[in-house]
């Protein structure tokens, strides 16, 4: 069996703060005379869609079955089989912006040598890389993909929306990132079930049991593109193959510049055995219609974390036809998975709550007072100017298994 799905979706805009200096030729005409005593320079938040970034996801699932059933005698069965599946998922990002290439962009001078916009890095190799204000998102400004001054740079105007994005900025700015992941299993089983009518018989009838044997192999690879690893490519001032965590405080070469991909591989193999027993002590007697024990153990050998054992025992009373009382005791083991055993440190975020988003005081009327004085802004503004509190998001590093062995390409 084969399942193929195949799906394209617009990611969430994500605002981001920016600055545009003073001497930026693509300043709006009114915005240097209201930022004139600030500066200069305004900050403005920004969400860049006009860039037509979109997730692209091909799943495709194959599942094989073989399997041999029969009979052994009058009380026995057996079943045998083997089960295979595969399950593909390939992920492209078009238009992923590479983030130091985005802020050299938009960081425009007029080049004296010939009056037109160009970037700033262009024009004077030296300068320092912009940042974001406020440090949303946070990024450890720098250049990192190219050289500044090697001709690369084309200038991006984020003023005037996508009008503003010329084709040589796109080309300079983005890239297709892709990542895909392959999960493998395959079991191989065997399974002799029946009763013990043709030995011997419990006051409720012959008990019946299954037996079986168990092999299982788990695979998973999990690979990232290198711009979302990280990986500084060749026409760099670094050596290519150096990951950028290693040269600055960011993850990743793409947004999100906090976060990190990581390519994850490995696999794991259990040997089981395993034993069914049910055991009808009584039946349609005065005072029990059926009281049942049941019991049931399983013995597994794992190549990763050692052996287990597990196990369950069921009492089933039932006095007459309309009313039953089941009791079960167990113990049970959950294995740790391939991401749990090998999966290298990830990226995550979160959004903090801010007590002093609009929303939030509206949504409390007895404390709407209280938290609107409490809230109140401390900074001067210029007229027609107001506070804004951001969605924002913040990164952090996890890893699930800090204890056990970490396997990490």
């Amino acid at each position: 069996m084969i399942n193929q799905r195949i799906l394209a979706v617009s990611p969430t805009p994500s605002g981001i703060f920016l600055y545009g200096a003073a001497d930026n030729p693509y300043l709006p005409e009114f915005i240097p005379d209201v930022a004139a005593g600030y500066g200069g320079g305004v900050a403005l938040t920004l969400d860049p869609i006009y860039f037509g970034a979109e997730r692209r996801t091909d799943r495709e699932t194959v599942r094989a079955v073989f399997g041999i059933e029969g009979a052994l005698n009058d009380n026995m069965d057996y079943e045998v089989s083997v089960n295979f599946g595969r399950f593909t998922q390939d992920r492209a990002f078009p238009n992923s912006v590479i983030v130091d290439r985005f802020f050299a962009a938009i960081d425009a001078v007029t080049d004296p040598a010939t009056g037109a916009p160009a970037c700033r890095s262009s024009v004077d190799p030296t300068a320092p890389a912009l940042n974001t204000p406020f440090g949303i998102p946070a990024y450890d400004e720098g250049y990192f993909s190219f050289v500044p001054g090697d001709g690369q740079c084309a200038p991006l105007n984020i003023f005037a929306g996508e009008a503003g994005v010329s084709q040589a900025a796109k080309d300079f700015v983005l890239i297709e990132t892709k990542n895909s992941l392959e999960l493998t299993q395959l079991v191989l089983s065997g399974v002799v079930t029946g009763d013990t009518s043709a030995w011997f018989e419990l006051p409720g009838g012959a008990p019946g049991f299954a037996a079986g044997l168990e092999y299982r192999k788990e695979e998973s690879d999990a690979d990232f593109s290198p711009w979302s690893r990280g990986v500084l490519p060749a026409g760099s001032n670094f050596t290519p193959g150096t990951l950028i965590s290693e040269v600055s405080g960011n993850g990743s070469l793409v947004f999100d510049p906090g976060l990190a991909d990581n390519n994850e591989q490995g696999d794991y193999t259990v040997t089981e055995l395993f034993l069914e027993l049910s055991l009808p002590l009584l039946a349609d007697v005065p005072g029990a219609r059926e009281l049942t024990v049941d019991l049931a153990a399983r013995f597994s050998d794992y190549d990763s974390i050692g052996q287990t054992t597990t196990w369950r025992s069921t009492l089933i009373y039932a006095p007459v036809n309309d009313f039953a009382v089941r009791a079960t005791y167990s113990e049970a083991v959950r294995a740790p998975n391939i991401t749990e055993l090998y999966g290298p440190v990830t990226s995550a975020t979160f959004r903090p709550t801010d007590p002093c988003e609009a929303p939030y005081i509206a949504g409390v009327p007895r404390l709407t007072r209280r938290l609107a004085q409490t809230c109140k802004p401390t900074v001067r503004l210029t007229s027609r100017a107001s506070v804004l509190t951001p969605l924002m998001q913040t990164a952090t590093m996890r890893s699930l298994t800090p204890s056990l062995p970490v396997s990490a390409v």
